[in-house]
């Protein structure tokens, strides 16, 4: 099966956030890169609700068309910012 019964569903599915003062040098965007870590981190940090991403078994993705480049701040800044167990679980 796919896609997970309705009840495990994140919504909304996708999160397009405009980050202010991002601006791309050469192939990568650092502002960008920081504010999906910290938005990840903010995420998972919130034990708040039963159905907060924290108290979930759910995986979290992250695409880049950017390119290799990117991805590797992105992962540099998400390794900096979430802790071993919140990698390990999500």
């Amino acid at each position: 099966r796919r896609l997970p019964p309705q009840s495990e569903r994140l919504t909304p599915a996708l999160v397009d956030v405009f980050v202010k003062g991002g601006r791309k040098k050469g192939k990568t965007n650092v502002a960008e890169a920081e504010a999906i870590a910290l938005y990840l981190r903010q995420e998972l940090d919130d034990t708040s609700s039963p159905d907060s991403l924290s108290n979930r078994s759910a995986t979290v993705g992250i695409l880049s068309l950017m390119g290799i480049e990117q991805t590797r701040v992105i992962r540099t800044k998400i390794l900096e910012k979430l802790t071993d167990e919140q990698l390990a679980k999500h």
